[in-house]
């Protein structure tokens, strides 16, 4: 069993360090710096979020009000032609 470990355990022996390359220390420096650029921090992403809510909330408001609410020229038009507001099939 002895035996069967050391030869498993012998390429590690093997193992030389590794010069890096002299320039791999700022290499690794620019990319942290470039990600800390392109970061958006949570406060600007809760701002975003909370200001298309509003926007989103405000846009049907205004939507349903104008739909909901007829003007005073098709009242005329509907009373002139005597047209049907109330959507009823037959009268009863």
């Amino acid at each position: 069993m002895i035996d069967s470990d050391n030869k498993m355990l012998e390429p590690l022996t093997k193992i030389e360090k590794v010069n890096p390359s002299p320039f791999l220390f700022s290499k690794i420096e620019q990319r942290i710096k470039e990600e800390a650029i392109n970061y958006i921090s949570n406060k600007w992403l809760v701002a975003a979020s909370i200001s298309l809510i509003i926007l989103f909330a405000g846009n049907s408001f205004l939507l349903n009000k104008e739909i909901g609410s007829k003007t005073k020229n098709e009242i005329n038009l509907i009373e002139a032609f005597q047209l049907n507001t109330n959507n009823q099939l037959y009268n009863e």
